[in-house]
């Protein structure tokens, strides 16, 4: 590694592929050298590509699963004979399926052991470091995942619920140190991470995911602005971390089951069978019910307590058909077959608005509740969610 003194210093692990190449790109484009960390040989193209960003770059290729491994890197940070300015710990993998049978002991104790004990070793050596100058930032990549119980994923999920409690533990410890820690919370990203956990047929690894250069830009920006944590990068992904703190675990749990369960992807096809109305009109129907929702209790003058429970329906709709993968959406990034579970999960508050705000005699609010169901059992019942964006 050639010493380019005059430009801080930064290591990155798992930094071959996915969000932790893409977070040295971030660094090297900042004006940091690197030292890079990973196992495979996809490393050294990394670190050409690092090169001619400008970035002095040492490929350290070792397995960060074992003791050796970390402490084979932390001896090349300390050769460098330079203070390391920033750290990525970044180097993770998953595991899918059901836990009693569906799965490896060996691969599930290989996610223990880079996850949770190959991070916690090398951050044991970094704080210290880090701590006796007093500077220093550190970057935990942890997940959205770490929010929920991880059904057909558990070790996975519990081992970021570790890495997230981890970073947050350690910032508090070393407020006064000069030293900032910071969680990157990314939720599907597209990387190799599905495929190597076993998890393309699922439908989380067969849905939409993030591009893990805008996940490593927000996180390369957090941590320099010395944030506490950063949720990246989709609207719907940030969307996630905020329901999670309102959900039981129990329905997390439910909720991740549907989304990574092996061979889930088709199964969840199946659920939707084409039907008559295409996914255009789809969205059509969804925007006049919106509007129906937002406007009516206005035009028909109902009571305060029916137009403050229709505009948070309409609120949820709203922003459920504003990021649905149909011609008519403002961003897609929810599919069809998925779109149709969310509205569904709205759809008990439409059935319960004028009982809920004492409205059911009042003959204008039964006729715009009875308008809004039959529109919204008309998508329900007749739409094609399998239909493709430009049907």
């Amino acid at each position: 590694m050639a010493t380019t003194t005059s430009r801080p210093l930064a290591v990155v692990t798992g930094a071959s592929s996915g969000i932790g190449r893409e977070l040295a790109k971030q660094f090297a484009s900042n004006d940091f050298d690197l030292i890079i960390a990973a196992e495979d040989g996809e490393l050294q193209s990394a670190a050409r590509e690092l090169e001619q960003l400008g970035a002095a770059v040492d490929a350290v290729q070792v397995d960060l699963s074992t003791e050796a491994g970390v402490d084979e890197l932390h001896r090349r940070m300390t050769a460098a004979g330079r203070p390391v300015a920033a750290v990525a710990l970044n180097a993770g993998v998953g595991a899918g399926g059901e836990f009693a049978n569906g799965t490896d002991l060996e691969d599930e104790l290989r996610v223990v052991d880079l996850n949770v004990r190959g991070t916690v070793h090398l951050a044991k050596h970094v704080v210290r470091d880090m701590v006796e100058r007093g500077e220093g930032r550190i970057l935990l990549t942890s997940s959205i995942a770490s929010t929920m119980p991880g059904t057909f994923q558990a070790v996975y999920n519990a081992s970021k619920s570790f890495v997230q409690s981890f970073a947050l533990a350690l910032r508090a410890e070393l407020k006064d140190t000069g030293v900032t820690v910071t969680s990157l919370m990314p939720g599907p990203t597209e990387t190799e991470f599905f495929e190597r956990a076993d998890m393309t047929d699922t439908p989380v690894g067969a849905g939409p995911q993030d591009d893990p250069a805008d996940v490593a830009r927000d996180g390369f920006e957090a941590l320099m602005a010395g944030k506490e944590r950063v949720v990246s990068a989709s609207m719907t992904t940030k969307m996630q971390g905020r329901m999670s703190r309102l959900l039981p675990d129990a329905a997390k749990a439910r909720a991740h089951a549907l989304m990574a369960k092996p061979g889930g992807a088709e199964q969840l096809k199946r659920k939707f069978p084409p039907q008559p109305i295409k996914a255009t009109a789809h969205g059509v129907i969804d925007y006049g019910f919106f509007a129906l929702m937002t406007a009516g209790p206005v035009l028909l003058k109902l009571n305060p307590r029916i137009r403050n429970i229709s505009w948070a329906v309409a609120a949820t709709q709203g922003t459920i058909n504003a990021l649905t993968d149909h011609p008519v959406a403002l961003k897609r990034l929810i599919p069809m077959r998925i779109h149709g579970w969310l509205e569904l999960a709205s759809a008990p508050a439409v059935i319960a608005l004028p009982p809920l705000a004492g409205a059911v005699g009042d003959r204008r609010a039964r006729t715009a509740w009875l308008t809004a169901l039959t529109l919204l059992a008309t998508n329900y019942t007749l739409t094609d969610y399998e239909a493709p964006a430009d049907s």
